[in-house]
């Protein structure tokens, strides 16, 4: 992967993780930025802008592409841009300018305040406006953004042809495809009281073109939540043929449902529980349920109600392992031993509703899953011994684990080093890749916006692939 974050974007994704520069000065850090190279031949050299409130000071670091700082005090945040010069010492145009700090991995991204007016341009050598990103200790990036400035992202979801497709603002659907997002929008929610929250693809994609979107609205007769599900197909870059499969059904005012699909293409839901114990608790609060994709429900559900199974009070992830035949999910609830649990499909319980399995950790390297998980996804290889690779965010970390087909996990959590912009809100797993959308603090007055990158987790040990059964 290059040295540096590559977008064409004037919004730029960046990473930061605490690195000490020495274990004598425990209070100060080190931050290390890095940019892509000009293409202009005339470029000299750079200079590095690091402003801290009203004080900017300026470094050269000739034709370095990166700047080691090594003056960060914990808890202080750094803002950054970088310009070219030419040998007569011409300045081009500064970066767009991002923030970050040591300590807790918070970066923000946005456009500076040094930058041209939009439409101006600066003509003549260095005029390109370099590209940045910050990382700690190393200036290698792991990390790019393919959509920036967006609304709240409340669900991602990979297609088999590498299209992403997520819900923006909990109004409309959008579309990014080659690493574009498309203008348009695949689908709208239909009235301004709708709200879109999740979405789940049939695994069966490439031949059905299905995909599941749950949507919420107040009741017109008291006014609470219900849950809605509608299976719609994916015609070109447009969800069209709209169809209701499941409607009405309570959900708590707090937290928000998650969707998966089986092999067998049955529909799980994973419920939240009202916290609030004088509200009531509705029918379905902190359960899994499970439908037939017509909205029907299963022969082997008991008493022909759609209650599968006892879930978390806020579920954060729901995913199918098709390899493993079990269902995952992740979430928080003081009653559950553990934030990662699993549902076999084809077990028999004489409980019903049937308890959540959860993981057993292994010791090997001392690393465990976080205590909250924000968002978790699965990719699955394909074998009789193959294990599951899981991805899990928590605690502003990434981590890595691999689940045996007997459903525990097979070693300790492997914590992958990428500091995040902010608080993780979905995740999809694809190929060699993962597809993260991050609530970023614009780090100013401007409101929060929500950024969608790639990360390329481990370049030395890629992603799994394989091809379903």
């Amino acid at each position: 992967m290059p040295r540096a974050c590559r977008t064409r974007r004037r919004y730029l994704f960046a990473v930061a993780a605490l690195a000490i520069a020495h274990p004598a000065f425990a209070a100060f850090g080190t931050l290390t930025i890095a940019w892509d190279p000009s293409p202009d031949p005339h470029v000299a050299g750079y200079h590095v802008f690091v402003r801290t409130g009203q004080s900017t000071r300026v470094f050269d670091v000739g034709m370095k592409t990166h700047l080691v700082f090594e003056e960060a005090v914990e808890g202080q945040r750094y803002h950054f841009s970088v310009a070219a010069y030419t040998p007569e010492r011409r300045l081009g145009p500064r970066s767009a300018e991002i923030s970050g700090m040591t300590g807790p991995p918070l970066m923000s991204r946005g456009p500076s305040a040094h930058d041209p007016p939009p439409g101006s341009h600066s003509a003549g050598p260095a005029s390109a406006r370099p590209n940045l990103c910050v990382a700690a200790g190393s200036p290698h990036c792991r990390a790019r953004s393919v959509a920036a400035g967006l609304g709240a992202v409340s669900s991602l979801a990979t297609l088999p042809d590498g299209r992403l497709v997520f819900i923006e603002g909990a109004s409309a659907v959008r579309v990014i495809a080659r690493g574009t997002l498309l203008r348009d929008a695949a689908l709208r929610a239909e009235t301004a009281g709708t709200s879109l929250v999740q979405l789940a693809v049939d695994p069966a994609f490439a031949q059905s073109g299905i995909v599941l979107v749950a949507e919420i609205a107040r009741s017109s007769r008291d006014g609470r939540r219900e849950l809605g599900i509608r299976r719609y197909r994916m015609l070109g870059n447009v969800l069209g043929e709209g169809a209701h499969i499941v409607s009405g059904i309570p959900i708590s005012d707090s937290g928000e449902p998650h969707l998966a699909l089986d092999t067998r293409g049955r529909l799980y839901v994973a419920m939240p529980r009202e916290p609030d114990r004088r509200r009531g608790y509705g029918p379905y609060d902190g359960l899994i349920l499970r439908f037939n994709v017509d909205g029907s429900v299963p022969r082997e559900n008991r008493a022909g109600s759609p209650i599968v199974a006892i879930g978390y009070a806020r579920p954060t992830g729901l995913a199918w392992d098709p390899g493993g035949q079990r269902l995952w999910l992740s979430g928080i609830d003081r009653s559950q031993p553990s934030s990662l649990s699993s549902l076999e499909s084809t077990a028999e319980s004489p409980e019903w509703p049937r308890r959540l399995r959860s993981v057993r950790e292994g010791a090997q390297n001392g690393s465990r899953l976080p205590a909250s998980i924000d968002a978790m996804t699965i990719i699955s290889t394909f074998g009789a011994d193959a294990p599951a690779t899981m991805f899990v965010l928590g605690s502003g970390r990434l981590f890595r684990v691999e689940i045996a087909r007997s459903g525990e996990v097979r070693s300790s959590p492997v914590p992958i080093p990428i500091a995040l912009p902010g608080s993780p809100s979905a995740m999809a797993a694809a190929p060699k890749r993962l597809h993260v959308a991050i609530s970023a603090d614009s780090g100013g007055p401007t409101p929060t916006s929500d950024v969608i990158v790639d990360l390329t987790p481990d370049s030395a040990d890629p992603l799994p692939t394989g091809t379903p059964r």
